[in-house]
């Protein structure tokens, strides 16, 4: 009896440790998404407003940010693991931060993303850092 117990422990074992590597293998490990927060909410709201604004000024920044202007609805909160984890793989590029971990936003902004770690604050505001389709750095703005 006490023989059947261990093969059925050691049966369960590993079928556990196959399934986790074969997750993990097939992309189904830890996200580098940040679930929808309030900070998400101010992400999309700020570029939103960058995209669609008609003020002299606002658009004057967008165009140094390389954006153009676009229907809000162009602008939506991802939640692909696979895209988070480019855009973190691009935004440690530009930063020249090797491979840090990081639980970030991604926004797309047409077919730009605009990317945040509000782990990383500069004093009120966070950086946003926006990169092309290809996931490489355009621009960055300190924004609220």
């Amino acid at each position: 009896m006490l023989s059947l117990s261990k093969k059925h422990s050691a049966g369960i074992l590993a079928v556990g440790m196959l399934v986790a590597g074969c997750s993990t293998a097939l992309g189904q490990g830890p996200t580098q998404c940040r679930p929808p927060d309030v900070e998400s909410t101010r992400l999309l709201s700020y570029v939103r407003k960058l995209v669609t604004t008609v003020d002299p000024e606002r658009v004057a920044l967008r165009t140094s940010l390389g954006l153009t202007a676009m229907d809000s609805l162009q602008v939506t909160l991802v939640t692909a693991k696979q895209v988070c984890a480019k855009a973190v793989q691009g935004m440690n590029q530009a930063l020249k931060t090797g491979n840090l971990p990081r639980l970030v936003h991604v926004v797309t902004v047409g077919t730009d993303f605009a990317v945040r770690d509000p782990d990383a604050p500069a004093g009120e505001y966070l950086p946003t850092m926006f990169l092309d389709k290809k996931f490489k750095y355009k621009s960055s703005v300190l924004a609220p």
